[in-house]
């Protein structure tokens, strides 16, 4: 099903500066087998590089994998902690993830997921997130 995708991030660094960031695209979302699924793509503000994006959402466990000019797979799940290598074309940072808690609710029969994590690099804080996933039918 095409939809349109918003998403929206509030990150807090350590010295409790907080900075909004919305995106919203076109994607194509389905659920197959208790799996909800949204692909989309992007492309950096300056650049000619396309990212293909995929969010895929089982059991309350949040995946989000980027490939092209920026590449990672990140895993948010509140029963464990994981690693995710994030390579830039400035280079790799290795990102510990902690969640607090992924949550799914359906609003007019589509998704709303939400999620709340830390990521650090080493012992720095690098951001506390809230991140909103909303789709709407196109």
């Amino acid at each position: 099903m095409n939809v349109t995708l918003t998403l929206t991030g509030r990150q807090t660094d350590e010295s409790g500066i907080e900075n909004i960031t919305e995106t919203e695209t076109h994607a194509e979302y389905y659920e197959k087998n208790g799996t909800l699924y949204i692909f989309y793509e992007e492309t950096p503000e300056g650049t000619n590089a396309t990212i293909k994006n995929t969010i895929k959402l089982k059991n309350h466990v949040l995946e989000m994998s980027k490939k092209g000019a920026y590449t990672t797979h990140m895993v948010f799940d509140s029963a464990h902690d994981f690693q995710a290598d994030y390579q830039t074309p400035f280079g790799s940072l290795l990102l510990d993830i902690h969640t607090e808690s992924v949550t799914c609710v359906y609003q007019d029969e589509l998704p709303r997921i939400s999620a709340k994590y830390t990521l650090r690099s080493g012992e720095q804080l690098i951001a506390a997130t809230k991140l909103t996933i909303k789709l709407r039918k196109e």
